[in-house]
């Protein structure tokens, strides 16, 4: 990832961070594959044991920060019954 800087003295910003897609995102402190696992991590273990593994994996985390992305995740969808079925003799 590269950094530039502005050189203009009105620019309220001194530094530019590239952003890279599917890398980095805006605010990240964490890259978007180390998201992803920590949220696997916090789906499977969650609290102390993911924080845990996390730990070991060099990402260290507090449990609370693990619950916190499990709660962030999306419901999963209802399960629905079908509306058409289909009967072999």
């Amino acid at each position: 990832m590269r950094r530039f800087r502005c050189d203009a003295a009105d620019c309220p910003r001194r530094t530019f961070a590239e952003q890279i897609e599917g890398l980095t995102f805006r605010y990240g402190l964490r890259s978007q594959p180390q998201e992803t696992a920590l949220e696997a991590i916090g789906r499977l273990l969650a609290g102390r044991a993911g924080a845990r593994l996390a730990r070991v994996l060099h990402c260290p985390v507090g449990p609370n920060t693990l619950l916190r992305r499990v709660r962030a995740l999306p419901a999963d969808p209802p399960d629905r019954s079908p509306r058409v079925l289909g009967v072999n003799e």
